[in-house]
C-alpha cells in the first residue's frame, strides 16, 4: 500500500512540475511564432520598447534584438525562480512553495507573452499607419 501511495504522490508532483513547464514551453513556442509571423511585417528595422504617457515612443530597439530580448527574459525569469530554490534545498520544497513558484512561473510567463505579443502588434499597427501615409503621398 505504501508503495502505490508513493508512486501516486510522485505522478501527482510529475503532473503538477510539468504544467507549468508544458505552460513554459507553449510560450516559447507561441513567441518564436509571434516572431516569424509578425516579425515578417515589419519594415523597418527598429521597434519601439517604451512608450509616455501621450503614446509617443521613448526608446527603441534594433529588430532583431526586440524579437529576441523577450525569449531571453522568459527564460532568464525561470531559471531565477527555479534555480535558487534547488540551490537552498537539493532535497526539494514542500509543497505549497512548490505551488507558489508554479504559479508564480505561469503568471510571469503569461505577462512576459503578453507584452511581447503588445510590443509586436503596435509595432506592425504603426508600420502599417506609416506605409498608408506613404502610399497616400
Amino acid at each position: 500500500m505504501d508503495a502505490v501511495v508513493a508512486m501516486m504522490t510522485t505522478a501527482d508532483d510529475m503532473l503538477k512540475t510539468v504544467s507549468a513547464d508544458t505552460v513554459f514551453w507553449f510560450a516559447i513556442m507561441f513567441m518564436w511564432v509571434c516572431n516569424f509571423l509578425l516579425g515578417r511585417r515589419i519594415s523597418g528595422d527598429q521597434i519601439a520598447m517604451q512608450w509616455d504617457s501621450t503614446g509617443t515612443p521613448t526608446w527603441h530597439a534594433p529588430k532583431e534584438l526586440a524579437l529576441l530580448v523577450f525569449v531571453v527574459f522568459a527564460f532568464a525569469v525561470r531559471f531565477m525562480i527555479y534555480r535558487p530554490t534547488n540551490l537552498l534545498s537539493p532535497d526539494g520544497v514542500d509543497r505549497g512553495t512548490e505551488i507558489i513558484l508554479d504559479i508564480a512561473m505561469v503568471f510571469s510567463t503569461a505577462v512576459i507573452v503578453g507584452v511581447h505579443l503588445l510590443i509586436l502588434l503596435v509595432a506592425v499597427i504603426t508600420d502599417r499607419k506609416k506605409s498608408k501615409a506613404r502610399d497616400r503621398i
